[in-house]
């Protein structure tokens, strides 16, 4: 699972999280679950990176200016979560997804492959703000370059879980 929290990232480094296997049955059932402390690393870089992102996108002022100015900074690049199946990569994903939209983010999720998309957009369905696509639809893969950069702007929060 990829998550960019949208703005410039020029070849810089990401930040990577590497999950255990563990148990996610329970995770599954609802959002009230314990998470790991890689879990709990994750979700914390994530919805720190978004709460950044709109505070760039939707404040003014100062505030707005400096979260700008510290995304295209040296220390803005993406978060990366590796791990094998069920480590509650996605999972945790989708916690930061529901907490996201509750604060007004626009968040697009990408999924290798349409019946992944059509089950997360089944999990979302009820969330207006995410867009669940497959990552060539998504990211328009057949289009030329110049006509897709605008596309990761629309959004506060870019998912790519491959």
């Amino acid at each position: 699972t990829v998550t960019y929290p949208s703005g410039p990232n020029v070849g810089l480094k990401p930040s990577i999280f590497g999950f255990e296997v563990c148990d996610v049955s329970a995770m599954a059932q609802a959002d009230n679950f314990e998470l790991n402390s890689e879990q709990t690393s994750f979700q914390r870089e994530v919805d720190r990176r978004l709460d950044r992102a709109l505070r760039a996108n939707q404040g003014s002022g100062d505030a707005a200016d400096g979260a700008r100015e510290e995304a295209i900074g040296p220390k803005h690049r993406p978060v990366i979560c590796l791990g094998p199946p069920g480590t509650g990569k996605t999972t945790v994903v989708g916690r930061s997804i529901r907490r996201a939209a509750k604060k007004g983010a626009r968040i697009l999720f990408a999924l290798p492959t349409g019946q992944l998309a059509a089950r997360m957009r089944n999990r979302f369905r009820n969330i207006d703000a995410v867009d669940v696509d497959t990552c060539h639809a998504a990211f328009q893969f057949e289009s030329e370059e110049a006509e897709t950069l605008g596309v990761l702007f629309l959004y506060d929060l870019v998912v790519v879980d491959e």
